[in-house]
Parts: structure tokens; sequence; C-alpha cells
């Protein structure tokens, strides 16, 4: 017989799996996505050089992103889905990891899903 809290945690499990669903993410064009549109074009342009130039010498893809706003996500929630829905570093057990900063918040590195 299933049990009071096996329905609540799948009921949980549902809530938040819509709920990330329910985030509008932007789509992923490249190295460089600015959709808070706060870089210039030579800055964006100078960093996706940046970006190529460590994927050649080094394999490590880097996607650098800005958005609009969080949806009020907190920034890590936000962050580990929108790498998700991009599906990033699925093919390389080394590039699973998720950096991301906000001015809101502290900068939170090398984290591992």
């Amino acid at each position: 017989m299933v049990t009071l809290k096996a329905w609540a945690l799948a009921g949980l499990a549902l809530c938040l799996a819509s709920f990330a669903l329910a985030l509008d993410f932007p789509p992923l064009t490249g190295r460089v996505v600015d959709q808070a549109n706060i870089m210039t074009a030579q800055s964006r342009t100078d960093l996706e050089a940046k970006l190529k130039e460590l994927e050649d010498k080094s394999s490590i893809q880097l996607v650098v992103a800005t958005v609009k706003s969080l949806q009020g996500s907190d920034v890590e929630t936000y962050a580990n889905n929108l790498f998700r829905s991009w599906k990033l570093g699925e093919d390389d057990a080394l590039a699973d990891r998720a950096n991301y900063c906000a001015p809101s918040a502290p900068c939170a590195g090398d984290r591992r899903e």
C-alpha cells in the first residue's frame, strides 16, 4: 500500500518538474548568450573569440549567459535548470560543471550536477 509520504514526495517532484518547465529560458545561440543586453557588440565578439580559443586548446566548452530575469527563481535553481535545458556537459563527465554569478548573489563555481 502506498503511503501518504510516498504520495507527498511524488507530488513534490511533479511540482518541481513543472516549475522548471514553466521557466522561459533563452535559446542557446552560441558561446555568449546576452539576453540582458549588457554587453557591447565588441565585448561579445572578444569574449566569443576567447571562449573559442579555450575550447580549441583544452576541449572545455564554456558558455556565458546574461538573463533579463530569474523569473522568481533563486540564482542556483535558475542556472542549474538553464544548463539542463541547454544540455550542457551531457557528453563529457569533465564538462558537467556549472559556474554562475549574479549581481544579487555571490559567485558559485565548480558546481557538480
